[in-house]
């Protein structure tokens, strides 16, 4: 899945809106989709419950990583939507639309502070002058277009006793704390980390 998310291009910058992500959500769901019913999830969930007798993990349980007692899968669903931060209700053509009334506010504020300059001479530019400096040297555009074109930071959710946020506790939360009672399946101690990552290692080798 890791790979898929990548060909489409990784974390979505804010500029393609939640069109988008939405876009992207419902190709990975084909993609998913066949791989049998209920997609991976499903056959993890028979496979585990055939070796090891557990039967009904939720399916948050897949996506918890390693330290905290999951299988560390990788949820196309989760990480877009807790990357793609949606601005002005998905439209980011609004924010160019505000960016644009703005430059009409502070070219007569700017203005109106030129003429109050004692010792100014000449006239001040006139607006479409001044708009013409967008791409150069207004700053407020081009913090606009570092934001626009920047991908957001995923959203965290922190709750309980639980304080190293992780994107899939927003969507799967409830379902394991009432599971588990805590966002943690296995004390961290208890695992075997440090061969699971050496085995890992070996295999990206």
């Amino acid at each position: 899945m890791s790979f898929f998310l990548r060909g489409f291009g990784g974390d979505a910058a804010e500029c393609l809106g939640s069109r988008h992500a939405a876009d992207v959500i419902d190709t990975m769901g084909r993609v998913v989709s066949t791989l049998g019913e209920g997609g991976p999830v499903a056959q993890l969930r028979e496979v585990v419950e055939k070796r090891f007798g557990v039967a009904g993990l939720p399916e948050g349980y897949f996506y918890l990583t390693m330290q905290q007692g999951g299988l560390e899968m990788t949820n196309p669903a989760t990480e877009i939507e807790s990357t793609t931060k949606v601005v002005d209700g998905g439209n980011p053509e609004n924010v160019f639309a505000r960016g644009k009334n703005e430059d009409e506010k502070e070219h007569k504020r700017l203005e109106e502070a030129w003429n109050n300059q004692p010792g100014t001479e000449g006239d001040f530019m006139d607006f479409e002058e001044y708009v013409s400096l967008r791409e150069s040297w207004l700053s407020s555009w081009a913090a606009l277009y570092g934001r626009l074109v920047a991908a957001e930071s995923a959203r965290y959710c922190v709750s309980l006793a639980f304080r190293e946020p992780e994107p899939v506790h927003v969507m799967y939360q409830d379902q394991l704390v009432r599971c588990f009672g805590d966002l943690t399946v296995v004390r961290n101690a208890l695992l075997p980390n440090g061969m699971v990552s050496l085995y890992k290692a070996g295999r990206m080798a």
